[in-house]
């Protein structure tokens, strides 16, 4: 460390970009605190559409997730990737509550009927991650002419008894 080397411009240069840099972190502070703020938001209107759990469960109802939902899982194995061919959607695409385009993965096209024999997700279908330090994650399938799923995601078709945004919200929530 003793012996890294920084750039060091005129004082005038140095208070401008060190006030820059302040205004920066007090922009992330900000934004960090609106989110806990958002969550505990998202938290309260939950208890006050649902009430407690208990309480839910006798005014709504309910089922197991396996009754109502379709689930595509294609955990266990990697596919083989290509610079190009048909999307391979991962872990990585799945962010908290909205997909994410890039990184861009594909798989060859002639290797997709093969891959995709455990089912095929649609546009809208909830995708859940299962693993990695995305675990937890979940959005919406964005509407794309078809897609191969890697092994760290399961995606979830609802049936006609349940919409995706509830799925996706619920989740999230």
């Amino acid at each position: 460390a003793y012996e890294q080397r920084i750039p060091w411009p005129e004082l005038a240069e140095q208070k401008r970009i060190a006030g820059l840099l302040e205004q920066a972190d007090r922009l992330r502070r900000t934004r960090r605190y609106a989110l806990e703020l958002s969550a505990t938001f998202v938290q309260s209107r939950f208890v006050d559409v649902f009430g407690n759990p208990n309480q839910a469960l006798q005014r709504f109802g309910a089922s197991e997730l396996q009754e109502i939902v379709r689930f595509i899982d294609y955990r266990g194995i990697a596919p083989n990737k290509v610079a190009y061919g048909v999307p391979l959607v991962t872990a990585r695409n799945v962010k908290r509550g909205y997909f994410e385009f890039e990184p861009r993965e594909f798989i060859p096209a002639e290797e997709y009927e093969e891959w995709m024999t455990r089912g095929r997700p649609a546009p809208g279908d909830v995708l859940f991650t299962t693993e990695g330090h995305t675990l937890g994650s979940a959005a919406k399938l964005p509407a794309l002419p078809r897609v191969a799923l890697a092994q760290r995601l399961i995606a979830m078709s609802c049936g006609d008894n349940l919409t995706s945004d509830y799925l996706l919200q619920f989740i999230l929530t």
